[in-house]
């Protein structure tokens, strides 16, 4: 049974480890290698996260599963941005990610957010729409000079 609960800053290194792993496993499903290599480089410093952990206007959850964790997800520094969301590239498509998305919406009304914003990847996409956001537009980015599309999504609470 997959728990969801705050992170602990003892959680940094094994998120860390997780968004890269997600990045370039899962992720090259939808981007090519060198947008992977471009948008995780390598392993997040964990100091970067437990910046994210400990700061009260950010709400990191982590979906944990017999003791390991195989998803996280962020709001912050606004209430009403939906900033990241990670599942285990192994643990993909088993509604992990779906779980840190309600939980995450939940905090957010909570926090008297009316409405979310976010910027997913071409993997997260469908999900969203799934669940109920909408479209904004398409955008590009650039890491390490390799632009990465992104979309821009919104959704009423």
């Amino acid at each position: 049974m997959i728990e969801i609960r705050p992170a602990e800053t003892a959680d940094a290194a094994a998120l860390a480890t997780l968004l890269h792993e997600s990045v370039r496993r899962a992720g090259r499903a939808a981007y090519s290698e060198a947008e992977c290599a471009a948008w995780s480089p390598a392993v997040p410093d964990p100091a970067h996260l437990t910046a994210g952990i400990v700061d009260p206007d950010n709400l990191v959850l982590v979906a944990v599963d017999d003791g390991v964790i195989v998803g996280f997800g962020s709001l912050g520094p606004a209430p009403d941005h939906l900033d990241m969301l990670y599942v285990r590239h192994d643990r993909i498509d088993q509604g992990i990610g779906s779980l840190l998305i309600s939980a995450l919406e939940a905090a957010a009304r909570e926090r008297g957010a009316t409405e979310l914003h976010t910027e997913a990847s071409r993997l997260l996409r469908p999900r969203l729409l799934w669940l109920g956001y909408t479209l904004v537009e398409a955008e590009w980015v650039e890491r390490q000079g390799v632009r990465i599309e992104r979309f821009r999504m919104t959704k009423r609470l």
